[in-house]
């Protein structure tokens, strides 16, 4: 006969941990809004304390500060920094959701690498490469010579040349709406990013694809795919960088929705014309994008409206 475990309490459904979550955040807000200035007139109530209490104990016989009065004080500081910050999240409620969305672009891009490494997703690039080609001529997009000549188009967006010019164009509208630390800030993704791309290409190294003909002039390895990354750092970096200039949410939204669209649009080209693997491009647009929301986090530090 089986022996029968005892009854434990009843597992906790997925609404009521939402609820829990919930109340757990809104709860954290209001503690941190409640004692934010309570906290700063008890650190320097704290710092004098400590004062008192090291002044009454001496420094005899060279004896160092008492450690327990030290470390009074460090907790007191680091207590009221976090409430600052709890403050700061719910102020702007996005930062939690924009370092998931870094964090789970870099945990996709390092899934996608280690895929590639181990050859798991060839048959998936194959696929959709071919996919995209005329079943008896492979060396024939889908669709009219027109829509190719799109595919060209597109692909340029994402190119140095327009890259270059639309990033010195923004800078100096950063600078006529008086934002230079937006201006800065543009100067520093933008250049930094175009870095990081090449570092990963040289540190990768993986071939072109080999199925189909290019459709355009290629130069230096596939993963990630440059253009796609390129255009996920510039535009999105844009985005979101000259939207923090504008004061109607309409237009922000649109300005970083017209951003993504053209992310998009570069990296489909790129795979479309037979340069790249599917996988170089949705590596791009992973850490392209975690590259420009980082950005975008650092100019809610220093360019505070």
């Amino acid at each position: 006969m089986a022996a029968l475990s005892p009854a434990g309490p009843p597992p906790m459904t997925m609404a009521s941990s939402v609820g829990v979550s919930f109340f757990m955040w809104r709860t954290m807000g209001q503690v941190a809004r409640s004692t934010s200035k309570d906290m700063k007139g008890r650190q320097v109530a704290a710092g004098g304390a400590c004062m008192g209490q090291l002044s009454s104990v001496g420094l005899k016989g060279g004896r160092e500060m008492p450690v327990a009065i030290h470390r009074h004080g460090i907790m007191e500081v680091g207590m009221n920094r976090f409430l600052q910050v709890l403050g700061r999240w719910r102020q702007e409620p996005l930062i939690p959701a924009v370092l998931l969305l870094i964090a789970g672009g870099l945990w996709i891009f390092l899934e996608i690498a280690d895929e590639i490494g181990e050859g798991e997703s060839h048959h998936i690039d194959e696929a959709i490469l071919l996919a995209m080609r005329e079943p008896g001529d492979l060396s024939n997009p889908i669709g009219s010579g027109r829509l190719e000549e799109m595919g060209r188009d597109l692909t340029a967006l994402g190119g140095f040349t327009i890259l270059t010019g639309l990033t010195l164009v923004s800078i100096g509208i950063a600078l006529f709406l008086k934002r230079p630390r937006i201006a800065a800030l543009i100067a520093i993704a933008i250049t930094s990013g175009s870095f990081l791309s090449t570092l990963l290409k040289r540190g990768f190294d993986r071939p072109r694809p080999d199925l189909v003909p290019h459709g355009t002039v290629v130069t230096n390895a596939s993963f990630p795919s440059g253009h796609s990354m390129m255009a996920a750092v510039v535009y999105l970096t844009l985005g979101i960088l000259l939207a923090r200039t504008q004061t109607s949410r309409p237009l922000r939204i649109y300005l970083i929705a017209v951003s993504v669209i053209v992310t998009v649009l570069v990296g489909v080209s790129r795979v479309y014309l037979g340069v790249h693997w599917p996988t170089d491009v949705l590596a791009g647009w992973t850490v392209g994008a975690a590259w420009a929301l980082l950005f975008g986090l650092i100019a809610l530090r220093i360019d505070k409206r």
